[in-house]
């Protein structure tokens, strides 16, 4: 049978690993022991594919992201789709639809949960490459943090919440150079930055308004 098993990350506390697998046909978040016993399937919706489940440093809430199931196969991971970031407990069972929103591969690969568990970053393809949003994890409208013509995938925040660590892909210019002017630390095509929440304008989309 399939056995694609996918996006592994343990809790805060080191007790369990989430992960997603196909074994039960969709693509569906699982969490097992560090020994692999009491293997468990957290999401049962079929009618999407549920990728990526990130535990909260608080230890009670996991966020994932969500395909249609008409959508794509269920061992794929694409971008630039209408994709669906949900919140269920730790524990498994019903879920809340956090943000509808255009994305997929990048939007939530690693775990970008706030130290205090308030908060959520993700990416979004809605306006042509990715941008870095944050939304409340208690639901509420998302807050575009970058506008540059470089694609920006978080990667996690600070200890102390107040910026976010990410990286970004960088068009180049026809010499070669960059092209993007207010970031850091180039490697390459990609981009390691720190973006500092406090002197960034948060503009709100209305178009990731959650249920």
């Amino acid at each position: 049978g399939n056995t694609w098993n996918d996006g592994c990350e343990y809790d805060t506390k080191g007790e369990y690993i989430y992960f997603n697998s196909v074994r039960t046909g969709l693509m569906q978040a699982w969490r097992m022991k560090p020994n692999g016993k009491e293997q468990t399937q957290m999401t049962t919706d079929e009618t999407v594919n549920a990728w990526f489940p990130h535990v909260s440093p608080d230890g009670k809430k996991v966020v994932y992201i969500c395909y249609k199931d008409y959508e794509i196969d269920p061992s794929a991971h694409l971008p630039n789709l209408n994709v669906e970031l949900r919140l269920m407990s730790a524990e498994g069972g019903d879920y809340e639809v956090l943000a509808y929103l255009f994305g997929g591969q990048g939007t939530i690969n690693v775990n970008s949960w706030s130290p205090d568990s308030r908060k959520i970053a993700f990416a979004s393809t809605r306006n042509g490459g990715y941008d870095i949003y944050v939304m409340p994890a208690e639901g509420g409208s998302g807050k575009r943090l970058t506008f540059n013509s470089a694609s920006e995938i978080p990667s996690s925040f600070s200890a102390d919440g107040k910026s976010i660590l990410f990286s970004a892909s960088i068009p180049q210019l026809d010499d070669g150079r960059p092209s993007l002017r207010d970031l850091a630390t180039c490697f390459g095509d990609a981009l390691l930055g720190k973006l500092l929440l406090e002197s960034v304008d948060l503009a709100v989309r209305d178009h990731l308004a959650v249920k």
